[in-house]
């Protein structure tokens, strides 16, 4: 099952803050600092700096790159290209082809590749040919 995620966000927000939530952010350099907090719950959204924060090697960075295509209301599919790594996904903001390459299992280089992205077109582009 796929969905917008940026619709389904708004939603969850629009949801929280009706019923009274609210959002704070705060930089963290140790768990210990979480005691301060007066919050009962506490949402930890930190993702690959979960490693540093609290100090679990067990978080392995995969890097991979996004690009987005123009809308298309009539691509009603998703395509998953096994073996090549290779995934697109339609929503209403645009289609996301997203891939990894070999090597970025374990790689923490969040830079941005613009030729990953163009490649991964270029073989969805020659899925269709």
């Amino acid at each position: 099952m796929t969905f917008n995620i940026a619709s389904y966000q708004r939603l969850l927000m629009e949801d929280f803050l009706r019923e009274g939530g609210e959002l704070q952010t705060r930089e963290f350099v140790h768990p210990r600092e979480f005691a301060g907090l007066h919050e009962r719950v506490i949402v930890n959204c930190t993702g690959y700096g979960a490693r540093a924060l609290m100090g679990d090697d067990s978080v392995i960075p995969v890097r991979g790159q996004t690009a987005r295509l123009v809308p298309q209301p009539e691509v009603d599919y998703l395509v998953a290209y096994r073996g090549h790594n290779l995934v697109a996904v339609p929503r209403r903001d645009g289609i996301l082809v997203a891939t990894q390459e070999p090597g970025d299992f374990g790689n923490a280089d969040a830079s941005v590749d613009r030729g990953v992205s163009e490649r991964a077109v270029e073989r969805l582009a020659w899925l269709f040919a």
